[in-house]
């Protein structure tokens, strides 16, 4: 269930589940946000994905910079959220494949 969206994206709650033995599942891991793009043919392509994990890994290391540089208070400093891309298999999609971007829940 969308619980938020914006320009180019729709925002869920995010799950990551392991199976044990008996394949009952368990909820691991932190609560993810999975950002699924509002045009169908991004969707599809990996590389759409790509392109947005590199500006965003640009942008985490320049602000590791700029912490650096300030120097300052914790409460100073600026920070970015590292993305994870997951390849989603369900009939809904075209092929039955999308390729979904998730980070880390901000409380």
């Amino acid at each position: 269930k969308m619980f938020a969206h914006g320009a180019e994206r729709f925002c869920f709650r995010c799950y990551e589940f392991k199976k044990d033995a008996e394949s009952r599942q368990e909820r691991v891991g932190p609560v993810l946000v999975a950002k699924e793009s509002r045009y169908e043919e991004h969707l599809v392509q990996s590389d759409f994905h790509k392109t947005f994990c590199r500006v965003q890994e640009k942008a985490i290391a320049l602000t590791v910079a700029f912490n650096r540089r300030c120097g300052g208070p914790d409460a100073w400093k600026v920070s970015y959220l590292s993305p994870i891309v997951y390849t989603v298999r369900e009939d809904t999609y075209p092929n039955g494949i999308a390729y979904i971007w998730c980070e880390p829940k901000l409380d």
